[in-house]
């Protein structure tokens, strides 16, 4: 049985109300390492169920969550997650309009995280 390591979903009309059944498969594959959800509607709700992911899958390490209508709060469910993650070492918020709260979550999270590098900009 071979084993996927990339998923690659951008721009597929995902919605938050799919994230749920979207973790669920995610924390069921051992193997998979990248994930990509950029263009999809995952808003706050959908946030949530991904930070569930980042708790509890231990081979998660790359995370696109570019351009998914993630707002403060979204930020700051998946700031939590960040926090109990030992893999990730690439998670993309661009263009998702973070404000003041949901960005100083996720900063200051990125702080304690074992994992996450820091790039510089481009």
């Amino acid at each position: 049985m071979s084993a996927y390591r990339s998923l690659d979903l951008s721009y597929s009309g995902i919605t938050s109300e799919c994230c749920e059944l979207l973790a669920e498969g995610i924390l069921a594959s051992t193997h998979l390492q990248r994930l990509s959800l950029e263009g999809n509607a995952i808003r706050q709700t959908g946030a949530k169920e991904l930070s569930r992911v980042l708790w509890d899958h231990g081979c998660l390490t790359e995370l696109n969550l570019s351009n998914c209508d993630v707002n403060d709060g979204g930020a700051k469910e998946l700031a939590d997650g960040l926090l109990a993650n030992k893999r990730l070492v690439k998670l993309d918020l661009s263009r998702n309009g973070l404000g003041y709260s949901g960005l100083r979550a996720v900063l200051y999270n990125l702080a304690f995280s074992p994992s996450i590098q820091c790039a510089p900009a481009p």
